[in-house]
């Protein structure tokens, strides 16, 4: 997924952290990157200037093999789970799935 789109989709997502698949690693940009290390697991958050988007980004990653253990401490936190095709967060995108993580409604179980 290019630059671009994981900025347009984290622009639009206000309360939710979404994790984008790059080749071995889930990732977590700008927001869903704080958000996650806030409220999830702490993971080192890297920042860097990308000049083809003219603006500093945040990221953090962790392995494919670790987005079950993810799973359950997100669901132990009190998010909920959920994945979603890439046309579901924005329709000119077309791909695989991506983990949404969202906090759950007070109140609900």
């Amino acid at each position: 997924m290019k630059t671009e789109d994981i900025l347009t989709i984290e622009e639009a997502s206000e309360n939710r952290i979404n994790l984008v698949r790059d080749r071995l690693f889930w990732q977590a940009w700008n927001r869903s990157a704080f958000l996650f290390v806030t409220h999830i697991k702490k993971y080192q958050v890297h920042k860097r200037f990308i000049q083809k988007v003219s603006q500093d980004v945040a990221w953090l990653g962790f392995p494919k093999n670790a987005l079950e253990k993810i799973e359950q401490l997100v669901k132990e936190k009190g998010w909920s789970f959920e994945q979603r095709g890439a046309d579901q967060i924005r329709q000119s995108i077309a791909n695989s799935l991506y983990p949404v993580l969202e906090p759950k409604p007070r109140g609900e179980v």
